[in-house]
């Protein structure tokens, strides 16, 4: 499931749809979207081996209705469209940005929430429906959690940065791009020696997974709406120009996974440059591997070079730093957030999403003080859905403890500024008892319940359980 900031997006002339101009009514985003897809030049069907997105399933829904793309047969409540479906009522428990497993009547898809544009919209479903196909994947190599780094270090963060800058020139450039390869190289090399092996582990699996999905976005985009290669690059490069500090979150989420979008994707386009077969060793094998294997090994004068090059010793004075604040929110610190805590006992298999609010600040982005314990200071927007329970979160800090890809209970956590109220009255403490449908709402927080579930409140928290 991809958490990741806005994107740096192409903008085109809009696309319309058959159906639209035939009827004589304005297309909506949704229906654009979808045109914009299917009308795309073949060649944006054979960026990755296997990955042709006409031929997955999805939906788009938005304002008019859900359009679905799928080549089984369709649930009865949506008629054919030419090469699409669709049917005005929305998709049910579907109040998240975007699901990568959403069951619609035994029809497994990815349901995106269309946003602004089509063009947006499109680049989000070209990214997020890889991630799908990357599931399919069979990666031999151990998982390592971002969120259980700690103890980053400046000069780590610099190096990082100065590594950045290198990527971003080498795609740029029209000289010979080993010379700028084989710094970043060495500046990773060197930098690698100063971390745990968890920490290169981490950050090899983020670019395979969220830097790769950003190339198929990139280059995808691009191909739709006829760009050239070069709007592939600036795209790329302007994600590696934005300081760190900007992503927002803790230290492990901007240094590793946020990063890796722009540390990736420039990897996949510098071996494209270099007419290497790389994309099914890049299933398993890491894409710096892969580069040094192409441009050869550097030798420590490389990664002289850059640091000179790119300034790092600037890097560690400057203020505010590139790379922001370097500390870990802790749970007592995030209980500082909120004056009353509402706690919500789901139950196994819900599906949850989640837009940030991104800051330098500790007091955005996503923290893991623990194993199993995710902290959202501040949520654009939280949803959790399973069954009949519907939670939806704003503006508010969270808590998770426990995961959806976990067989027990996912624990959520709400800090209030005030109790919530149970079907239109005040929740005090010492309620105990079961309750059927009903709906508990307070500042910044819905939860709505089809079916029995048991009800507590104890002192200042409102516990649910199901």
């Amino acid at each position: 499931m991809d958490r990741r900031p806005a994107g740096i997006l192409v903008c085109a002339a809009t696309i319309l749809a058959f159906t639209g101009i035939l009827s004589g009514a304005a297309p909506s985003v949704a229906e654009r979207t979808v045109a914009t897809i299917l009308n795309a030049p073949a060649a944006t069907n054979a960026i990755w081996p296997g990955f042709s997105l006409p031929d997955r399933d999805w939906a788009v829904q938005d304002e008019s209705g859900v359009y679905l793309v799928t080549k089984k047969t369709p649930p009865d409540s949506f008629t054919a469209r030419g090469r699409w479906y669709f049917r005005q009522d929305p998709l049910p428990n579907f109040t998240a940005g975007f699901e990568l497993d959403y069951n619609l009547d035994g029809l497994h898809l990815v349901a995106i929430r269309a946003v602004r544009t089509a063009e947006q919209t499109a680049a989000m479903l070209y990214h997020e429906s890889f991630h799908t196909f990357q599931k399919t994947w069979a990666v031999s190599a151990p998982h390592v959690d971002y969120g259980s780094i700690q103890n980053l270090l400046p000069a780590h963060a610099a190096g990082i940065e100065v590594e950045r800058r290198v990527l971003r020139d080498a795609i740029r450039s029209s000289a010979p791009i080993q010379p700028f390869a084989q710094q970043a190289l060495a500046v990773r090399a060197r930098r690698a020696s100063q971390v745990t092996a968890d920490f290169v582990q981490a950050e090899r699996q983020a670019e395979r997974n969220e830097g790769l999905a950003a190339y198929v976005e990139a280059r995808s985009m691009a191909a739709a709406l006829g760009k050239s290669a070069r709007a592939v690059v600036d795209d790329i490069a302007e994600q590696l120009e934005a300081p760190m500090r900007a992503f927002g979150g803790s230290p492990d989420e901007r240094l590793i996974r946020t990063r890796a979008y722009g540390t990736g994707a420039a990897m996949g386009l510098l071996l494209d440059r270099l007419g290497v077969d790389w994309k099914g060793r890049a299933i398993s094998e890491p894409l710096d591997r892969l580069l040094a294997e192409a441009t050869g090994t550097p030798g420590q004068q490389a990664a002289d070079t850059a640091y000179r090059r790119y300034g790092y010793d600037k890097l560690l004075t400057e203020s505010p730093a590139s790379w922001g604040a370097l500390e870990v929110m802790s749970e007592s610190a995030f209980d500082r957030l909120g004056s009353y805590l509402l706690v919500l006992e789901l139950p196994p298999g819900v599906r949850m999403g989640w837009n940030l609010a991104t800051s330098a600040t500790n007091d955005a982005g996503m923290h893991r003080p623990a194993p199993r314990i995710l902290l959202l200071p501040m949520v654009k927007r939280f949803t959790a859905n399973h069954d009949g329970v519907s939670v939806v979160v704003e503006q508010r800090p969270v808590k998770l403890i426990g995961s959806e890809d976990e067989a027990g209970p996912t624990v959520v956590t709400v800090l209030l500024t005030e109790p919530p109220q149970l079907d239109g009255k005040r929740v005090e403490a010492g309620l105990d008892g079961t309750r059927s449908d009903f709906r508990l709402e307070g500042r910044g927080v819905t939860v709505t319940v089809a079916g029995t579930v048991r009800v507590v409140s104890v002192s200042a928290p409102t516990t649910i359980r199901k």
